[in-house]
Formats: C-alpha cells, sequence, structure tokens
C-alpha cells in the first residue's frame, strides 16, 4: 500500500507520465507487478504478460534493493522533560549522545521547561528519545 500510495503522488505521477522518463515507468509498472503476484496470482499474470514480459511473473526475478539507498540521513527524535513530551527535533542520523541533548536543549518549547531547574538525569535512546529528568 505505500508503495502504490507513493505512486498516485501528485508529484510522481508527474515523474512517471513524463515521456522522458518512460523506461522508469516501465521498471516501476514492472516491479508492482511482481509485489502484487504474491497475493493476485491470476491478474498479476494477465498485468505481466499486457505489460510486454516474457514467461510468468511468478519465476521473474524479485525485485533487489540497495541497503545503502534505505538508511536515514536525519531521525526525528522526541523530547520529554519528566516524561511529558515536550518536542521533537530533527538530528543526523550518526549524531553522537551529546549532540544529540545540545539540539534537545536548543527546542524552544524544551528550554522553555528546562529553565530554572535542576537537570539529575539525562536519559538518551539512540535515534529515539531523549528524556530530561529535572528538580525544581
Amino acid at each position: 500500500m505505500e508503495y502504490v500510495n507513493f505512486l498516485t503522488d501528485s508529484k510522481t505521477k508527474a515523474a512517471l507520465t513524463d515521456p522522458a522518463n518512460a523506461d522508469l515507468a516501465q521498471r516501476t509498472v514492472r516491479t508492482l507487478i511482481l509485489l502484487l503476484a504474491p497475493a493476485t496470482p491470476h491478474i498479476s499474470e494477465e498485468l505481466w504478460e499486457q505489460a510486454g514480459n516474457d514467461g510468468s511473473v511468478h519465476v521473474a526475478p524479485w525485485p533487489a534493493y540497495d541497503p545503502e539507498l534505505i538508511k536515514d540521513d536525519v531521525v526525528t527524535v522526541a523530547v520529554q522533560v519528566n516524561g511529558k513530551l515536550r518536542g521533537q527535533v530533527l538530528v543526523a542520523a550518526d549524531a553522537t549522545e551529546e549532540e544529540v541533548k545540545e539540539v534537545a536543549k536548543a527546542d524552544d518549547n524544551v528550554a522553555k521547561h528546562l529553565h530554572g531547574v535542576q537537570i539529575i538525569k539525562t536519559i538518551v535512546v539512540p535515534r529515539k528519545l531523549v528524556n530530561f529528568v529535572v528538580r525544581p
């Protein structure tokens, strides 16, 4: 469903209908049919044939992916003060704990809740969460 939603996005539609991207559009349709084949074998076989492919869709190689391309460059980290969500910040996926803490402290709403209090402990769950435990 995520792939179909991506394909029906207006920007994606515009790119795929551009004649300069005919090869990309053909590969996109081929991938969609391959992904649908296990759940809808009969219609996928018909679509495979109508798309001009030879042989059966069920013996075609599964789409490959590059693991480097699916890595996130930036992640969203939730920021809490005493366990209450006070904000979300974007940080580099490979940021250190200290960098994440500094970015979290710089968030306006978080800074407001940290003003005039003593930070007892800071809990960092990498790529997920920063929680400041404070005492007034």
